[in-house]
């Protein structure tokens, strides 16, 4: 087929009269009926489109005007008067800026890119690739990919096969006590349940006394289920201003994990956490004079040796401390570990591995969710109540028992002022100063 054969198929958008309302509503129409299966989503403020990669994972790409220009050159044919004589034209630009300038575009809502699958806020498991509507998610799974049927009562025994795969992933980590093991599991099941979580989500906190001790190679065996590939890291800002521009582009491309690897310095940025408990976040786009709008729907997770918080960031924090207890963890002989090349059989066993936190997830729902008894984490009540139930369903104890060993440990402000008020005493006693 050539060119005027292919163009002659397509919607006839006349420009010729420059009639602007006119035109701009038959772009849109075009662009529409185009978009079935849907392909142009709206994403926060932002016209987006899906791409997908060499290895098959689908990301979003923001349409400036000249990709909307190629996007809209294959959805309409446009026509002027050259001449005399009506003649095939290109998308003229003033259309195009019209078209970025709506107010509500009129194409299916995104709110994020998954690649397992996942449970709705009413509780149904999402198991057909490409855009729901219902979850406004667009579900990505690589088809190598076997993941058994999960039932919709689970039985004991499924439960106990589901924990012990979970235990068989973590076996080898160092885990300094049970609310570690436990609260490394919420991390691990935090991309099943993110469509029933309409709140903020906590920061994962891997924190190790020294380098070595395994907290990269664990956040990313804990992430690989849910995305099929290994999470990209993105290093620390040297100032607020700088971490701001990093989550800004971060969050830009809807990225299942906002993963912050090895800070040293106090994680006390205020954009870190506004960002955190944001449902949408706002910011200047660097180089342009227009702000962007995205949804929050990550998962945060932040490693570290020793981290000290500021007050601000550590009620924002779920403590994962790991510890080998020796000096140079990282000499330690491959023969001890029960997976020496742990993440090659993650890869190899994902399928079994995505049914294993399915299971207890469906496992929740089938005993009606019940909610977890004195666990609470202000400003993250309805992820605590999720990720409490869930576990605590499944008999999995310990989860956020450790937050004041982490507040103790890490938050320096609590600690200086904890010095200060103790020499105070010494000097003053209760006398008036």
């Amino acid at each position: 087929m050539d060119f005027k054969d292919l163009q002659s198929k397509l919607p006839q958008i006349d420009i010729k009269d420059k009639n602007l309302p006119v035109i701009t509503k038959s772009a849109w129409d075009a662009l529409i009926a185009s978009n079935n299966p849907p392909y142009l989503f709206t994403y926060g403020n932002t016209v987006v489109r899906l791409i997908t990669g060499e290895n098959g994972q689908v990301s979003i790409d923001g349409l400036s005007k000249y990709k909307m220009r190629h996007v809209l050159a294959r959805c309409a044919s446009f026509r002027t008067i050259k001449k005399g004589e009506l003649e095939i034209d290109l998308p003229p630009l003033y259309l195009i800026n019209d078209l970025l300038a709506h107010s509500n575009y009129p194409l299916p809502k995104l709110s994020r890119i998954v690649h397992a699958p996942i449970f709705s806020q009413d509780g149904k498991l999402h198991l057909t690739p490409g855009y729901s509507f219902s979850t406004e998610c667009y579900f990505n799974l690589d088809g190598r990919v076997q993941i058994p049927k999960v039932p919709i009562s689970p039985s004991e025994g499924d439960v106990s096969r589901a924990k012990g795969m979970i235990r068989e992933l973590l076996y080898d980590f160092p885990f300094i006590g049970e609310s570690e093991f436990a609260n490394a599991i919420s991390l691990y099941l935090s991309r099943f349940v993110c469509g029933m979580i309409s709140g903020p989500s906590p920061v994962n906190l891997i924190e190790a006394p020294s380098p070595g001790n395994g907290k990269t190679l664990l956040a990313q065996v804990l992430a690989y289920p849910s995305t099929g590939k290994i999470i990209e890291a993105m290093s620390e800002g040297r100032n607020d201003e700088e971490m701001r521009k990093r989550i800004t582009a971060k969050l830009m491309n809807s990225p299942n994990f906002v993963f912050i690897d090895n800070v040293r310095n106090q994680i006390a940025y205020s954009s870190l956490a506004a960002a955190i408990t944001a449902g949408v976040w706002e910011d200047r786009i660097l180089g342009a004079s227009r702000t962007v709008r995205v949804p929050v729907t990550s998962t945060w997770v932040i490693t570290g040796n020793n981290p000290s918080l500021s007050s601000e960031m550590a009620r924002r924090c779920v403590r994962i401390r790991i510890d080998t207890g020796r000096e140079q963890p990282w000499l330690r002989d491959p023969s001890e570990f029960k997976h020496p090349d742990l993440l090659k059989w993650v890869k190899m066993n994902r399928g079994q591995l995505i049914w294993a936190g399915l299971v207890l997830v469906q496992n929740w729902i089938a005993n009606g969710r019940p909610m977890p008894v004195n666990k609470n984490m202000g400003m993250f009540e309805q992820w605590c109540q999720v990720m409490g139930g869930i576990l605590e369903t499944n008999g999995i104890k310990g989860f956020l028992d450790n937050m004041n060993d982490m507040y103790c440990a890490s938050d320096i402000e609590i600690s200086l002022w904890r010095s200060f008020t103790e020499e105070w005493w010494q000097a003053f006693g209760p006398a008036e100063v």
